[in-house]
């Protein structure tokens, strides 16, 4: 078979775009928001009671990637919301640094706070974004993180480093 042929067989076809549309316009599930929503507070507080670090310390840089992604589009994108995801990230920047220099996940009483406050407005943008919205953010966040990797950040960028890339 050619290789014009093949590729025409490869590609994805959607029977009815319509339903496609509608359903990346709708709402995360509730239960799917909640499932997502469990993770994150589960990681927050294994992270902050110091079990598994290293592992919640991937999940809590996704969920905040993803948190970036989603103000970029439009949803919590206030100067408030973005400050408040940049400084969760900066936090976990910092104890990331801290932790290959000293060995140590510790955070400080602020650097808490900052995290806290960070996630609080992740978990409001999955109350309001839709599933296009959410997908769309995931892709946009792992595609930033692999773009840093290559070498192709912005100066002076703040790269947190998650699962997702």
């Amino acid at each position: 078979m050619s290789r014009r042929a093949r590729t025409r067989f490869d590609r994805r076809v959607i029977l009815n775009p319509i339903a496609v549309a509608i359903d990346q316009a709708r709402k995360l599930h509730q239960v799917d928001r909640q499932n997502l929503q469990r993770i994150v507070e589960h990681a927050q507080h294994a992270f902050r009671t110091g079990r598994d670090c290293a592992t919640q310390w991937v999940v809590l840089a996704d969920a905040l990637n993803t948190a970036e992604a989603l103000a970029r589009i439009g949803i919590a994108s206030d100067a408030d919301s973005r400050e408040r995801i940049d400084g969760a990230q900066r936090v976990l920047a910092d104890v990331h640094q801290r932790q290959a220099q000293r060995g140590t996940w510790a955070l400080r009483g602020p650097e808490l706070q900052a995290l806290d406050d960070g996630l609080w407005v992740a978990r409001i943008q999955l109350e309001h974004c839709s599933l296009g919205e959410f997908d769309r953010a995931r892709r946009d966040a792992a595609e930033r993180v692999r773009q840093a990797r290559a070498g192709n950040a912005p100066a002076g960028a703040l790269v947190v480093e998650g699962a997702r890339a």
